[in-house]
C-alpha cells in the first residue's frame, strides 16, 4: 500500500507570529482538515492518491498536549492511519511512538535562511484573505525537475502548496509528493490551492481622495536671519491636466499657519501613473529647493527606486543605494488593505537615517515628500520635510515617521497661555478671561474656532486633556 509524505507536517507548520508581532495563527486547532493527493515524482502527473487530513482531539505524550492527526484515504483498500503532533512558539514536532520528537518546522525562518540540505527561502511576504493577514514564504527546493514543484508556497495557519521536502513522519512511500487540494475549517473551506498564488491587489499612488501630511523642517540661517521653524503642510490629487497628449493629475500643496489654519493651496505638480511607474512634471510657477524628479517610483522593481534615487552624488542624497547595509521586505496594514514594501537601512546614510517604501504611500523618512522621495529636499521653501500621516476619504489610515510631531503642532491652536503644553493651566487662563480677570483675548483663547471666547472653548480644552479628542 502506498502512503502518503505527510503534507500535514506542511500543514501544521504555520504557527509563527507576523512580522508585526500579530498572534500565531495555529495550525494544530480542531476541525482543521486538508484534501490532499500523492503524486509520483517519476511521473510528476501520476496521482497515485487522495487524503482527508484532520486535527482531532488532544493526547497527552511525556507531559506535553499533543494532537492526534487523523489521515483517511479516499479510495477503498487503503488503510486509515494516525499520528501525532505538537505544536509550540511556531514549532511543530512529530511525536513518535517512543516518546521522542523530532522538529519537522520552524516558521521563524526568513527571507534567504537556508533549511533541509540546500532548500532556500527566496520570498517572504504576507497575504490578506477574508480579512486574515497570513504570511507566506515562497521556498527553491533546488530538485532538477521539469517544473513548478522546484518552487512551492507556505501559508500561516494553512500549510504548503507542493510538500516535497518536509521531513515526513515516516509513512511515505519513496518517489512520492503531495499537493494540497483545499483547507476547510469546522466543514467550509478557507483555502485552496490556487490561493497560494494570490496577489495582494495592488494599490495605486496617484488617486484622489487621499492627503499625504507633512512636516517640513527648515534650518536656522543666521545670515539670512531665518530662525529653525516647522510647518505643517498637505499634498493631495484634484483634478486632471493632459501634457502632450498625456493625462495627468494635478496635486495641490497647502500650508498650515501656526493656528492651524489653512493656507489657500496651490498646484505642485502633475503626476501620472502607468504600469506601477509614477512620473511627475514640475509645475515652474513655484519656487523650488529642488527639482521634482522626473519619475518618483517604479513598482515593479525591487525597492520601488527608480533610477533617480540612484545619484551620484552621495553629500546630495541620503543614501549610498549601491550598498545598502539592510533591505527588509515588509508588508503594511493600510486601513483595510495590505500594501508590499521595503525598510531601507544604510550605515552610510546621510541624515543617518532609515526610511520605508510603501506601495500606494510612497516613501516615509524624514527627509523628502511624495514629490521629492529619496532626497535631502522637499517641495517649496521647507528644505527636510517627514511623512506625518496619511488619509483616505478623511479616515487616519497610515502614521508616518512624524506623526507625534504633527499632533504637538495640531495641539499648538489649544495652548491657550502658550507654554508649549495642553494643561489644566489653559482652563485657569480660559477662566480668567471669562471672570473679566482679562481684559482681552488673544487669538489663541478661541479654541473651537467660532470666533468667540466661550465656555465651549473650556470643554474643547478638557477634551483634549482626556484624550477625547
Amino acid at each position: 500500500m502506498k502512503k502518503i509524505t505527510l503534507l500535514l507536517l506542511g500543514l501544521l507548520v504555520m504557527t509563527n507570529a507576523n512580522a508585526d508581532n500579530n498572534q500565531y495563527l495555529p495550525v494544530l486547532t480542531e476541525g482543521k482538515s486538508w484534501e490532499v493527493a500523492t503524486i509520483d515524482n517519476d511521473f510528476l502527473s501520476d496521482t497515485t492518491g487522495y487524503y482527508n487530513i484532520s486535527v482531532g482531539c488532544d493526547t497527552i505524550v511525556n507531559d506535553l498536549t499533543c494532537k492526534k492527526i487523523e489521515i483517511v484515504p479516499k479510495e477503498r483498500g487503503k488503510n486509515q492511519m494516525t499520528a501525532v503532533a505538537y505544536e509550540q512558539d511556531g514549532k511543530v514536532w512529530n511525536v513518535k511512538e517512543d516518546g521522542s520528537m523530532v522538529l519537522l518546522f520552524d516558521i521563524g525562518i526568513h527571507l534567504n535562511d537556508v533549511i533541509d540540505g540546500g532548500c532556500v527561502v527566496d520570498y517572504e511576504d504576507y497575504i490578506l484573505m477574508n480579512g486574515i493577514k497570513r504570511k507566506r514564504l515562497i521556498i527553491d527546493s533546488h530538485l532538477d525537475c521539469k517544473c513548478e514543484n522546484a518552487f512551492f508556497y507556505i501559508v500561516e495557519g494553512i500549510g504548503v502548496s507542493t510538500d516535497v521536502w518536509i521531513p515526513n513522519l515516516g509513512i511515505a512511500d519513496v518517489g512520492e509528493f503531495c499537493a494540497m487540494l483545499s483547507c476547510s475549517e469546522n466543514g467550509e473551506t478557507i483555502f485552496t490551492y490556487k490561493d497560494f498564488k494570490m496577489e495582494n491587489e495592488y494599490v495605486p499612488l496617484v488617486r484622489e481622495g487621499v492627503v499625504w501630511e507633512y512636516v517640513g523642517y527648515r534650518h536656522e540661517d543666521e545670515n539670512e536671519n531665518v530662525p529653525q521653524t516647522y510647518i505643517l503642510y498637505t499634498l493631495e490629487f484634484s483634478g486632471t491636466t493632459t501634457i502632450n497628449g498625456q493625462l495627468y493629475h494635478n496635486i495641490y500643496r497647502t500650508d498650515y499657519d501656526d493656528l492651524g489654519n489653512a493656507k489657500e493651496p496651490y498646484l505642485a505638480a502633475y503626476v501620472r501613473e502607468e504600469d506601477k511607474v509614477v512620473t511627475a512634471i514640475d509645475n515652474y510657477d513655484h519656487y523650488y529647493w529642488w527639482d521634482i524628479p522626473e519619475v518618483l517610483y517604479d513598482f515593479n522593481r525591487p525597492m520601488f527606486l527608480p533610477d533617480e534615487a540612484y545619484y551620484e552624488y552621495p553629500n546630495e542624497a541620503p543614501f549610498d543605494y549601491d550598498n545598502p547595509s539592510s533591505v527588509s521586505m515588509i508588508q503594511v496594514e493600510v486601513g483595510e488593505t495590505l500594501r508590499g514594501g521595503y525598510y531601507i537601512e544604510n550605515e552610510y546614510s546621510y541624515h543617518g537615517d532609515s526610511f520605508k517604501t510603501i506601495e500606494g504611500i510612497g516613501v516615509d523618512c524624514y527627509f523628502g515628500d511624495l514629490l521629492v522621495p529619496y532626497r535631502d529636499y522637499c517641495t517649496c521653501e521647507n528644505p527636510l520635510a517627514g511623512l506625518s500621516a496619511v488619509y483616505e476619504n478623511g479616515e487616519l489610515v497610515y502614521k508616518g515617521c512624524k506623526y507625534d510631531q504633527a499632533q504637538q503642532m495640531k495641539h499648538k491652536k489649544e495652548d491657550v497661555n502658550c507654554d508649549g503644553d495642553v494643561t489644566l493651566a489653559d482652563v485657569t487662563a480660559l477662566y480668567d478671561f471669562l471672570l473679566g480677570n482679562i481684559s482681552e483675548a488673544p487669538a489663541s483663547y478661541d479654541v473651537n474656532g467660532d470666533g468667540i471666547v466661550t465656555a465651549y472653548d473650556i470643554t474643547a480644552i478638557y477634551n483634549i486633556i482626556l484624550g477625547i479628542k
